[in-house]
C-alpha cells in the first residue's frame, strides 16, 4: 500500500506533467501611441517598445500627429529616434504613420523610412483590437 506521501507526490509530478503539455500562452501584444516629436517622449516611447518586444510581446507603433516626422528618411534632429525605430522595425516590430498626419506634415508615404506603413483605419483598427492588446500612449 503506498503512503499518502508518496500518492501526492505522484499526484503532483502528473499535474506538472499535463500542465508542461499545455501549449504556451501568446504574448499580449502592445499598442504604442505616439503623437510627439519632443526627443524625450519618443526615446522613451521606443525604448520602452523594444524591451517589450525583447521579452517576446508583439509590438504595434502608431505614429501620429507630430510623431510622423520621426518617420522622415531625412533624418533630420531625429537621427537617435530614427535608429531605434528602425530597430524596431528589424526587429519584427509593425510601425504605422497616420496618412492624414503624414500629409500635415508635409510629406508623402515615399518619404517614410523603410518599414514604416501607412496605417489604414483597417490595419490600426486590427492591431489595437486584436485580443488582450494593451496600449501605451505617448
Amino acid at each position: 500500500m503506498q503512503s499518502r506521501t508518496t500518492r501526492a507526490l505522484l499526484l503532483i509530478l502528473a499535474l506538472l506533467g499535463a500542465a508542461a503539455a499545455l501549449p504556451a500562452r501568446a504574448a499580449d501584444p502592445l499598442f504604442v501611441n505616439l503623437t510627439s516629436d519632443d526627443w524625450h517622449r519618443a526615446y522613451m516611447a521606443l525604448t520602452f517598445s523594444q524591451k517589450v518586444l525583447e521579452a517576446g510581446h508583439p509590438v504595434t507603433v502608431f505614429l501620429n500627429i507630430d510623431s510622423v516626422k520621426i518617420a522622415a528618411k531625412k533624418a533630420g534632429k531625429h537621427k537617435d529616434n530614427q535608429a531605434l525605430l528602425s530597430a524596431l522595425v528589424k526587429g519584427g516590430a509593425t510601425v504605422f504613420a497616420c496618412p492624414h498626419c503624414v500629409e500635415h506634415a508635409g510629406m508623402k508615404p515615399g518619404d517614410l523610412m523603410d518599414g514604416v506603413k501607412i496605417g489604414t483605419p483597417e490595419l490600426v483598427q486590427g492591431a489595437l483590437f486584436e485580443p488582450s492588446t494593451r496600449s501605451l500612449s505617448w
